[in-house]
Protein backbone atom coordinates (compact mmCIF):
# COMPACT_ATOMS: atom_id res chain seq x y z
CA UNK A 1 0.00 0.00 0.00
CA UNK A 2 0.96 3.48 -0.84
CA UNK A 3 1.39 5.99 1.63
CA UNK A 4 2.14 9.82 0.82
CA UNK A 5 5.18 10.98 3.35
CA UNK A 6 5.56 14.04 2.54
CA UNK A 7 3.02 15.86 4.07
CA UNK A 8 3.34 18.81 7.06
CA UNK A 9 1.95 17.99 10.13
CA UNK A 10 0.32 20.70 12.50
CA UNK A 11 0.92 22.21 15.81
CA UNK A 12 -1.91 22.12 18.82
CA UNK A 13 -3.35 25.31 17.25
CA UNK A 14 -3.16 24.18 13.95
CA UNK A 15 -0.06 25.91 12.48
CA UNK A 16 2.59 24.33 10.64
CA UNK A 17 4.76 21.59 12.88
CA UNK A 18 8.66 22.59 12.33
CA UNK A 19 11.67 21.42 13.38
CA UNK A 20 13.24 23.70 16.19
CA UNK A 21 14.79 26.59 14.36
CA UNK A 22 18.89 25.48 15.34
CA UNK A 23 21.02 28.54 16.73
CA UNK A 24 22.58 31.08 14.34
CA UNK A 25 26.31 30.15 13.13
CA UNK A 26 27.52 32.91 15.55
CA UNK A 27 25.37 30.92 18.79
CA UNK A 28 27.07 28.00 17.51
CA UNK A 29 30.84 28.89 17.34
CA UNK A 30 30.90 30.79 20.74
CA UNK A 31 30.18 27.20 22.44
CA UNK A 32 33.53 25.73 20.71
CA UNK A 33 37.03 25.94 21.25
CA UNK A 34 38.72 27.39 18.29
CA UNK A 35 40.49 24.32 16.94
CA UNK A 36 37.06 22.90 16.70
CA UNK A 37 35.55 25.89 14.82
CA UNK A 38 37.24 25.44 11.58
CA UNK A 39 36.98 21.80 11.70
CA UNK A 40 32.85 21.54 12.55
CA UNK A 41 31.46 24.98 10.57
CA UNK A 42 31.93 23.36 7.00
CA UNK A 43 29.19 21.39 7.92
CA UNK A 44 27.39 23.29 10.28
CA UNK A 45 23.67 22.33 9.68
CA UNK A 46 20.17 24.06 8.44
CA UNK A 47 20.58 27.47 8.88
CA UNK A 48 16.57 27.74 8.68
CA UNK A 49 13.28 25.85 9.73
CA UNK A 50 12.43 23.15 8.01
CA UNK A 51 8.65 21.39 7.91
CA UNK A 52 8.15 18.39 10.22
CA UNK A 53 6.85 15.92 7.43
CA UNK A 54 5.10 12.75 8.45
CA UNK A 55 8.06 10.85 6.66
CA UNK A 56 10.45 12.60 9.42
CA UNK A 57 7.91 11.49 12.09
CA UNK A 58 8.71 7.56 10.46
CA UNK A 59 12.23 8.05 10.35
CA UNK A 60 12.76 9.36 13.82
CA UNK A 61 10.66 6.49 15.24
CA UNK A 62 10.84 3.24 13.36
CA UNK A 63 15.14 3.58 14.52
CA UNK A 64 13.89 3.76 18.49
CA UNK A 65 14.40 -0.14 19.80
CA UNK A 66 11.26 -1.69 21.57
CA UNK A 67 12.36 -3.77 24.72
CA UNK A 68 12.03 -7.36 23.92
CA UNK A 69 13.06 -6.51 20.21
CA UNK A 70 14.63 -9.48 18.33
CA UNK A 71 16.40 -9.96 15.29
CA UNK A 72 13.76 -10.30 13.28
CA UNK A 73 11.87 -6.94 14.55
CA UNK A 74 15.15 -5.15 14.20
CA UNK A 75 15.59 -6.00 10.56
CA UNK A 76 12.11 -5.76 9.51
CA UNK A 77 12.37 -2.41 11.35
CA UNK A 78 15.66 -0.96 9.36
CA UNK A 79 13.77 -2.50 5.91
CA UNK A 80 11.09 -0.02 6.47
CA UNK A 81 13.88 2.67 7.42
CA UNK A 82 15.49 1.84 4.36
CA UNK A 83 11.97 2.20 2.40
CA UNK A 84 11.30 5.45 4.02
CA UNK A 85 15.00 6.80 3.56
CA UNK A 86 14.64 6.82 -0.12
CA UNK A 87 10.70 7.84 -0.26
CA UNK A 88 10.77 11.35 -2.05
CA UNK A 89 6.40 11.21 -2.34
CA UNK A 90 5.51 8.21 -1.46
CA UNK A 91 6.43 4.50 0.31
CA UNK A 92 4.73 1.24 -0.48
CA UNK A 93 4.74 -0.60 2.25
CA UNK A 94 2.72 -4.03 2.95
CA UNK A 95 0.08 -3.97 5.81
CA UNK A 96 2.45 -5.87 8.34
CA UNK A 97 4.96 -3.33 7.91
CA UNK A 98 2.02 -0.30 8.46
CA UNK A 99 1.32 -1.88 11.29
CA UNK A 100 4.92 -1.56 13.03
CA UNK A 101 4.96 1.96 11.88
CA UNK A 102 1.89 2.43 13.71
CA UNK A 103 3.37 1.34 16.78
CA UNK A 104 6.54 2.87 16.81
CA UNK A 105 4.32 6.11 16.41
CA UNK A 106 2.16 5.47 19.03
CA UNK A 107 4.44 4.35 21.96
CA UNK A 108 7.16 6.85 21.19
CA UNK A 109 5.33 10.07 20.13
CA UNK A 110 2.91 12.31 21.85
CA UNK A 111 -1.17 12.13 20.79
CA UNK A 112 -0.79 15.52 18.78
CA UNK A 113 1.79 13.49 16.66
CA UNK A 114 0.23 10.26 16.77
CA UNK A 115 -2.81 11.39 15.74
CA UNK A 116 -2.13 13.34 12.33
CA UNK A 117 0.24 10.12 11.47
CA UNK A 118 -2.37 7.81 12.14
CA UNK A 119 -4.82 9.83 10.30
CA UNK A 120 -2.57 10.59 7.44
CA UNK A 121 -1.74 6.88 6.75
CA UNK A 122 -5.30 5.59 7.12
CA UNK A 123 -6.77 8.56 5.12
CA UNK A 124 -7.41 7.51 1.73
CA UNK A 125 -6.12 3.85 2.54
CA UNK A 126 -9.02 1.73 3.21
CA UNK A 127 -7.20 -1.31 3.41
CA UNK A 128 -5.25 -0.03 6.45
CA UNK A 129 -5.33 -1.98 9.39
CA UNK A 130 -5.97 -0.66 12.37
CA UNK A 131 -4.03 -1.01 15.38
CA UNK A 132 -5.41 -3.41 18.31
CA UNK A 133 -6.29 -1.51 21.47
Amino acid sequence: MKIKVNIQLKGAKGEPLSFPKPPTVEEFVKLLPTELQLKILPYYIKEKEEPRLLRDVCLDTILIPFEGDDEKAKLTKYDIYKKLLASKDEVDLPAEQIIVVKNCISKFQPQLIMGQCWELIESGNTNVPKNKK
